[in-house]
């Protein structure tokens, strides 16, 4: 997979990201233009099992466009919350990815994280 054509544009609480993704596999090459759009939800509360945490709640919708114009559109959305604070401090433990197009709600959440020193 390779990624070309990177621009990036922001916008208060948003930051907007589009390139180009070529995939090469078996001799065939998939080009898609993609655009990816995070935005800074703010601060949520939120109870794991790892624990309790003061977090930092961002949106990221990702718009997928076949460069050729043979594809339709897709456009995927994932919430993710990430600890503002203590040992987990920016590491993702939720991620949400609400139902669209006849595919369910996905819900990831992190049960246990253990860190080495190395």
């Amino acid at each position: 997979m390779l990624a070309r054509g990177r621009r990036k544009k922001r916008q208060a609480g948003r930051e907007f990201v589009s390139y180009i993704n070529k995939t090469v596999s078996a001799g065939a090459t998939i080009e898609f233009d993609v655009v990816e759009k995070l935005t800074y939800n703010g601060r949520e509360t939120i109870k794991t099992a790892l624990g309790t945490f003061d977090t930092c709640k961002f949106t990221n919708e990702i718009s997928t466009d076949s460069a050729s114009a043979t594809q339709p559109k897709n456009v995927v959305v994932v919430q993710n919350w990430f600890p503002a604070e203590g040992p987990y401090r920016g590491q993702s433990i939720r991620s949400v990815t609400p139902p669209a197009n006849g595919v369910a709600q996905r819900i990831t959440e992190v049960v246990k994280m253990q860190y080495e020193a190395r």
